[in-house]
């Protein structure tokens, strides 16, 4: 009876101890298991490198430019280059069937980009005008050096373009350069003049026209730099177009656009005219509609 009791709890001890013991072997492996824990985004470490620190890279939009300018809205339109030391520039036709090169002349203290790939410009080169211009010497007041640019630029505009000169737009000052090249024998189909230039003798109010004046016709006699001194020699084919305004303190049109448009009237050219009002060269002046409308009938 003894030997059976003792036996029985060695049994229920052994049972007890393998139950201690797969629990131990339970625990062991799951406390093994490697733990799910949520894992924060990662935070961004600098990196030493040689030298200063790159920039993250950005999208660039290549836009062909050959002229040295500043990107334009037509960037590859345009083209510079030097002749005899002048800057000159063109701005080639944005739309239509090309029709011909307008050259245009700036004015007092301007250069080759005065005006260039602006509305006003732009109104002809979107009906396939080409526009091209110079420095034509600054502020030259039509001299010979002047003239010469335009004949230089004349035959590069139009060895560019493919399209013969046959306008010449001016503001100002550049009117007397525009019309004395008339008077040395070019003779485009039209001339189309803002706020023109034509009497020398008349803008003593404009400022440093005295000195500037002198010094382009330093040792040559005024008279043969000015325009209002040798109208007839203007010549007949070409169609002409006046843009003034009364209200002109600088550039009175009363002895410059308004006895420009009576000789050619009386000496049977072809001209028309536009009055406008402001100050000399107010931007109104500057009208894209009525130079692409005159433009319409230079094309021949």
């Amino acid at each position: 009876m003894n030997k059976t009791v003792s036996k029985g709890r060695c049994d229920g001890i052994r049972a007890v101890l393998a139950i201690v013991v797969v629990g131990v072997l339970v625990w062991v492996f799951v406390s093994d298991k490697p733990k799910e824990a949520s894992v924060a985004a990662p935070t961004p470490t600098a990196v030493a490198t040689e030298g200063p620190a790159v920039a993250a890279p950005i999208d660039i939009v290549a836009v062909p430019i050959t002229t040295g300018l500043p990107a334009n809205a037509d960037g590859e339109r345009t083209i510079m280059a030097k002749l005899n030391g002048q800057t000159v520039r063109i701005d080639l036709p944005t739309g239509g069937t090309p029709v011909g090169t307008a050259l245009y002349f700036h004015g007092q203290g301007g250069d080759a980009n005065g005006r260039m790939n602006a509305s006003w410009l732009n109104s002809i080169r979107a009906r396939g005008w080409a526009v091209a211009s110079s420095d034509y010497h600054r502020s030259a007041w039509g001299n010979a050096a002047a003239v010469q640019d335009t004949k230089d630029l004349m035959a590069w505009a139009q060895e560019k373009s493919g399209q013969p000169v046959r306008l010449f737009i001016a503001a100002s000052m550049g009117s007397t350069t525009s019309l004395n090249t008339l008077i040395d024998g070019a003779s485009p189909s039209c001339w189309y003049g803002v706020d023109p230039v034509v009497d020398l003798s008349t803008v003593g109010s404009v400022h440093n026209s005295a000195q500037q004046i002198a010094e382009a016709y330093a040792g040559v006699l005024l008279s043969s730099g000015n325009p209002a001194a040798h109208l007839a020699a203007l010549p007949l084919t070409t169609r002409y177009r006046i843009v003034a305004s009364p209200g002109d303190t600088m550039v009175p049109a009363a002895s410059n656009a308004n006895s420009l448009e009576a000789y050619l009237s009386t000496a049977g050219f072809t001209v028309s005219s536009m009055t406008v009002s402001g100050e000399h060269g107010d931007a109104s002046h500057f009208n894209g509609r009525d130079l692409a409308a005159f433009a319409v009938g230079c094309t021949a």
